[in-house]
C-alpha cells in the first residue's frame, strides 16, 4: 500500500522460505509467504513468485496490494495453497467484506492496522482532554474499569505465578 517498493529476487525469497521451513520444529507453525511484486512487476509475476514460495515450503500465500477487484478475484484460484489478503482502510486494495473475500477464495483476511489507528485517534483525544482539563474524568466512561482491565490481562494469574515461583526459589 506504499509506493516505490522494491523486492528481492524470487529465488532469494524462496531460499529464505526454505530456510524457515527447514528450521520449523512445530508443525503448527505457519509460514506466510508475501510478495510485493504485484505493484512493481504485475499480477503474473506475483503469482509466479507465490507458486515458487509454495514449492519452497510456505503454508499461506499473500500478494500484497491488489488494486482492482479483478486482481483480487484472480489470485486465490491461481495458487496451490490458501491465499491471504489484508484490508487497509484507505489503502490501494478495494475494501471488501470478509464474506466477499471468502467468496473470492481467500482463506485468511487480516486488518493489520485498524486497531492501532482507532487507538491512536482515541489516545489523541484523551490526551487533548487531559491537556485542556488536567484530568481524565471526562473520558472514564470510555475506558475499561481498573478491575475490567486486570481481568482482561489476567493480572491475578500473573501475580499468582510470581508468588509461586518466588516461593520455589526461597529456601526459607
Amino acid at each position: 500500500h506504499l509506493a516505490g517498493k522494491e523486492v528481492v529476487s524470487a529465488e532469494e525469497m524462496a531460499g529464505k522460505i526454505t530456510a524457515a521451513a527447514e528450521a520449523r520444529h512445530d508443525p503448527s507453525f505457519v509460514i506466510v509467504a508475501r510478495t510485493d511484486a504485484l505493484a512493481s512487476s504485475g499480477l503474473a509475476e506475483a503469482l509466479r513468485r507465490l507458486r515458487l514460495y509454495a514449492a519452497a515450503g510456505a503454508d499461506v500465500l499473500f500478494a500484497d496490494g491488489p488494486t482492482t477487484v479483478s486482481d483480487l478475484a484472480a489470485i486465490p484460484p491461481a495458487l496451490p495453497l490458501p491465499a491471504m489478503v489484508n484490508m487497509v482502510e484507505g489503502g490501494r486494495t478495494p475494501a471488501l467484506s470478509v464474506a466477499e473475500l471468502a467468496g473470492l477464495g481467500y482463506r485468511l483476511v487480516i486488518f493489520p492496522n485498524s486497531l492501532v489507528r482507532l487507538y491512536a485517534r482515541q489516545g489523541a483525544a484523551l490526551l487533548e482532554r487531559l491537556r485542556a482539563n488536567g484530568t481524565t474524568e471526562g473520558s472514564r466512561g470510555e475506558m475499561l474499569s481498573f478491575d475490567e482491565l486486570n481481568e482482561l490481562l489476567g493480572t491475578a494469574d500473573v501475580l499468582a505465578s510470581g508468588r509461586r515461583y518466588a516461593k520455589e526459589r526461597d529456601p526459607a
